[in-house]
């Protein structure tokens, strides 16, 4: 019994091609369809959807504190709505556990004696290594202006960062509830799912790039500050995948996370950079050794790159379709995961009778090996 579950939890009987596009269309379809399903949760219970950029730039004396609580409410939902099918389905198709989805401290890449305290450390170090670029355009911008923000970078420097409700909306919005369910969601599901059919590497940079460009905020308004945040954003989170792969957690994405998304601004940049360049050096050699390790985990990538290139420009299209267009993304979305999951009940058939075969096989053999 045990030999056959296995070979049908792990072991689909599709092609390489058809188990990736299956992943493919499991997370455009679950993305979007959770968010759907959130929407009409949201609608049956009566809560506001607000837009805290539009309100704060009509209204800056807007009642901060209830934009607050109404937006944590919102993610909330909108993130269970999106994980626990994720997860349903996750179980059903391929018996994957809650602990693969980063719950867990086993591994941290520095200080492993300690592993809760070793992945927080690990996170502290992640930060200083992956926003150093993001960090050195900052400080290139305070001295040459290179051109139009972010809206919601915009608000939150006309906002007051002397109140408790600032700190409250950005703890929301920003520093403290975001980065919780973004890696849960990112790195938790859509690396571990990608990982299983196509490999860490590839699925380590599809999630970077549809990580990156579901952040729509900064391509709405082209501009070479714009375009730098997109590409150190993308440098950011293909180093957070490879910290996920290696230490199996999520504690050291979201540490980094947290810290990346905390509001600094003037002359505490330089301390942070000054900060970050001092880990870089006491922690150079697990860094160098993690690079090299990085190195050649895609060196030693077996599966196709042509495969992966269009992987990638498809799921960086899907996130730019979600933040320009979600009626289309939505029905595309529910048409993608009713595919995916016509091919997974496939796989699982054709697993099934493929181990159903094998243990006939080895019950015909048995008398032989017997006698």
């Amino acid at each position: 019994m045990t030999s056959s579950h296995s070979s049908e939890a792990v072991q689909p009987s599709l092609s390489r091609k058809s188990l990736r596009i299956a992943a493919i269309l499991e997370i455009c379809g679950i993305y979007m369809v959770g968010q759907l399903v959130a929407f009409l949760i949201l609608k049956l219970c009566g809560i506001e959807i607000p837009d805290p950029v539009k309100m704060l730039e009509a209204n800056p004396n807007a009642d901060v504190m209830g934009m607050s609580g109404s937006l944590a409410v919102i993610l909330l939902i909108q993130y269970a709505s999106i994980m626990i099918p994720a997860i349903g389905v996750g179980w059903w198709y391929r018996r994957r556990k809650i602990s693969a989805y980063g719950f867990q401290a086993k591994t941290p890449i520095i200080y492993k004696k300690k592993p809760i305290l070793g992945n927080i450390l690990t996170g502290v170090v992640l930060f200083a290594v992956a926003e150093l670029p993001g960090k050195l355009l900052a400080l290139v911008d305070q001295f040459i202006p290179l051109g139009a923000k972010a809206a919601t970078q915009n608000i939150a420097g006309q906002l007051n960062w002397n109140t408790y409700q600032f700190w409250v909306l950005m703890a929301v919005g920003s520093f403290a509830l975001v980065p919780l369910v973004e890696e849960l969601f990112y790195r938790g599901y859509v690396q571990t799912r990608l990982a299983e059919d196509f490999g860490a590497p590839t699925a380590i940079l599809i999630t970077a790039m549809f990580f990156q460009f579901s952040h729509g905020q900064y391509y709405e308004t082209l501009s070479p500050w714009t375009i730098g945040m997109l590409v150190t954003g993308v440098f950011s989170a293909l180093i957070w995948g490879y910290v996920f792969y290696k230490t199996r957690s999520l504690i050291a994405p979201i540490v980094a996370h947290v810290l990346v998304n905390f509001p600094v601004a003037g002359t505490a940049n330089y301390f942070v950079f000054a900060a970050m360049i001092i880990l870089i050096v006491v922690f150079r050699r697990q860094i160098l050794a993690s690079a090299r390790d990085f190195g050649q985990l895609i060196k030693n990538d077996a599966h196709s790159r042509t495969g992966t290139v269009v992987a990638v420009i498809f799921m960086t299209l899907y996130a730019v379709l979600v933040s320009l267009s979600q009626d289309i993304a939505i029905v595309f979305s529910i048409a993608a995961l009713i595919a995916a999951l016509i091919l997974e009940i496939i796989a699982k058939s054709k697993a099934k009778k493929v181990s159903i075969q094998v243990v006939h096989t080895l019950d015909r053999a048995q008398p032989s090996i017997e006698s």
